[in-house]
């Protein structure tokens, strides 16, 4: 399974949507199934046109330092709290990892993955968003799909949101509540980080002219195809693409430019590549990345909107009669095994599942969730697969794992008994997060058996639903399911989904996800249903109870706060999921 992550591209969290860009520390969620709407409400926030890499004046020999100029402004820039950004960042549907149906005014060949437009001055921002960002947050937050963008400000810890609300006529300034607030963590530097944090190497990058920028004569670098190709898998991961279609052996353009100026302050970044869809070769995909940085010594100030009024509070539905009644599950009891064949689930210390399975005396497959992080950068992810060498050798073992981006996963265990193990979990080799070598430990708890196998359950699990006076038995009434039927209707979905969780029905909760499916639960991430799967059986095997409220539905999305209750209890307030033809196609849980 391939990982999918919205690290710092792609990752926003306000108003119990977790979005397109960088939040501090929190876990990502992906875009909703439509694209930022073009109708314009009646006082719209500005929008930002594309950009073009600058015009060069031709140089005739590349600068001795030019590398050291272009790593010292990344640097530089690392550590800027007072600059203004202006970035856009597109590419063509078949390059997008996400679903794309354009609008009746958008360009079905062109998805506008995000714009941004504003100032940061220490930890005060006021950006306008466009884009997928701007849509989804928009939506989410209660503001009509009709909005081309969301206006932001952060001042003084306050967050103030501008849009026409859904079911008005015209934009206001909003005051988000201190429980909504808390959930932001927009930081619109991770944009351009997704490039400067880079590693590169020494040589990297050559000068090529000089441009034109703000009244200086700047210095203009192209990156060589390593520094390219250093980039392209964050940017890839991050910006929401498919990896699975872009081939960067077979791009047929590629471009990588910095400019830097004279006070050392990188002031504009391009990156562009062009290249065959690999499931259609005939047909070729774009991407483009621009960034324009400036005013790093300008006074910059960010006030609050003097008109701004309180955000309206969210109301939960009442029950109606079509609500399914709740089900009670007792709770699963503990197996004791003879045996260490079968199924073993638990948890390492950055509280991320982990699983294997042993057969013939050999460990034949193992999955395993991660967390790890370096400074404010978080790498997560899940990486499942078959061991070459898994043999058990007087209770202990060690299996090495190594994925495609080559980091390595060495996991290595005891088992105290037939049903308890402990061990430690060793990740090494270059993630987005740069070289990571991280040890933790785990334990885990043998949760089934082969069916030749001999296991003493002491209880099994049961659920209870509530009772309701039976009809005169019929032959048509004999033909009809004996459980209460599961609704197509978006938010009854939701509920059907945790419904089936809370009877410990894994398969039938399953059957209201989409195979392709991106999860983003907690700190475990990924796409397909099968990861899904293992995660929420881990779920169930531990007697894991969901109550869902706070239910919200808007054109295939469906916003909702749910408790976990049980082992490793805890509260998701602000998650949300994204239905397309009956399926569920993104869950977050936030």
């Amino acid at each position: 399974m391939k990982l999918f992550r919205f690290s710092g591209l792609l990752m926003l969290c306000v108003v119990g949507a977790i979005g397109l860009f960088a939040c501090g520390g929190a876990t990502p969620t992906a875009v909703p199934p439509t694209s930022a709407p073009t109708a314009v409400p009646p006082t719209p926030a500005p929008t930002l046109a594309p950009t073009t890499a600058p015009t060069m004046t031709p140089t005739a020999a590349p600068s001795e330092n030019a590398s050291a100029a272009v790593l010292n402004s990344f640097k530089k820039f690392g550590a800027a709290e007072n600059f203004r950004l202006k970035a856009n960042v597109e590419t063509l549907p078949e390059f997008f990892q996400l679903p794309y149906q354009p609008g009746p005014n958008d360009d079905p060949n062109h998805v506008k993955i995000v714009t941004l437009d504003g100032v940061n001055h220490a930890s005060d921002i006021h950006y306008t968003l466009g884009g997928f960002l701007g849509s989804f947050v928009g939506v989410l937050s209660g503001f009509a799909p009709t909005n081309p963008s969301l206006e932001i400000i952060i001042v003084g810890g306050q967050v103030y949101m501008r849009g026409v609300l859904d079911g008005q006529t015209a934009a206001q300034w909003y005051l988000l509540p201190a429980s909504q607030a808390g959930s932001m963590g927009f930081n619109p530097q991770d944009v351009v980080r997704t490039v400067t944090a880079t590693d590169y190497a020494q040589a990297a990058f050559e000068k090529t002219g000089t441009a034109s920028v703000d009244g200086q004569t700047c210095d203009v670098y192209r990156g060589d195809r390593a520094a390219f190709e250093a980039t392209l898998p964050r940017l890839i991961q991050e910006a929401g693409l498919n990896a699975e279609e872009i081939d960067a052996a077979k791009l047929t353009k590629f471009d990588f430019q910095v400019t830097v100026c004279p006070d050392g302050n990188v002031a504009h970044i391009v990156y562009n590549f062009e290249g065959p869809v690999k499931s259609k070769p005939d047909v070729s995909g774009k991407f483009n990345y621009d960034a324009q940085l400036s005013g790093f010594a300008d006074t910059l100030t960010i006030q609050a909107p003097p008109n701004a009024v309180p955000m309206p509070e969210v109301n939960t539905p009442a029950p109606t009669e079509e609500s399914l009644p709740e089900a009670t599950l007792t709770p699963r009891a503990a197996t004791t095994f003879t045996s260490l064949e079968g199924d073993w689930e638990g948890t390492n210390s950055s509280d991320s599942p982990i699983q294997f399975t042993v057969t013939d005396g050999k460990i034949t497959y193992t999955g395993l969730n991660y967390a790890i992080s370096s400074g404010d950068c978080l790498a997560s992810g899940f990486y499942g697969s078959t061991p070459d060498e898994g043999t058990i050798q007087d209770k202990n073992f060690t299996v090495l794992l190594t994925n495609s981006d080559g980091v390595r996963f060495i996991l290595a265990g005891i088992f105290d008994s037939d049903n308890q193990a402990h061990g430690t979990l060793n990740i090494t080799g270059k993630t987005h997060c740069g070289d990571t070598d991280t040890e933790l430990t785990w334990t885990a708890t043998h949760v089934s058996a082969p069916p030749t196998d001999n296991a003493t359950p002491d209880a099994e699990p049961t659920a209870e639903m509530p009772t309701e006076a039976s009809p005169t038995p019929t032959e048509e009434a004999a033909s009809l399911p004996t459980t209460a039927p599961f609704s197509t209707d978006d938010v009854a979905l939701v509920q059907s989904v945790f419904d089936a969780l809370n009877q410990g029905d894994v398969n039938t909760a399953m059957t209201f996800f989409d195979e392709n499916v991106i999860y983003n639960l907690g700190l475990v991430n990924g796409i397909g249903a099968d990861g899904l799967k293992n995660y929420l059986q881990m779920g169930a095997a531990a007697g894991a109870q969901y109550s869902v409220s706070n239910v919200q539905s808007l054109e295939g999305i469906v916003s909702f706060a749910l408790a976990i209750s049980g082992p490793g209890a805890q509260s998701f307030p602000n998650s949300s999921v994204i239905i397309q033809d009956g399926k569920i196609t993104i869950v977050t849980l936030k």
